[in-house]
């Protein structure tokens, strides 16, 4: 019973994080970007991800260009 319950509040979480997601231009998960606006919030300063920052235009190059900024969608700038 504890593992269902605990099945029920993952699947919860999961279902959560899709609706989150599909409300968003960005792929930034919910966890970073909540954590993005609270500091932003209390810094009283915008605070974009540095894949927030980019766009690319060519859909071909845009595989490329995530894979070599793997880990600075989720960086505040220090790529």
């Amino acid at each position: 019973m504890v593992n269902q319950k605990r099945i029920v509040i993952q699947l919860n979480e999961v279902e959560a994080e899709i609706a989150f997601l599909r409300q968003r231009k960005s792929n930034i998960p919910k966890l970073n970007s909540d954590m993005r606006d609270a500091m932003a919030e209390e810094l009283g300063i915008e605070l974009p991800f540095v894949g927030e920052l980019l766009r690319v235009n060519d859909k071909a190059w845009e595989g490329a260009i995530e894979r070599v900024l793997r880990l600075c969608p989720l960086d505040f700038g220090r790529c």
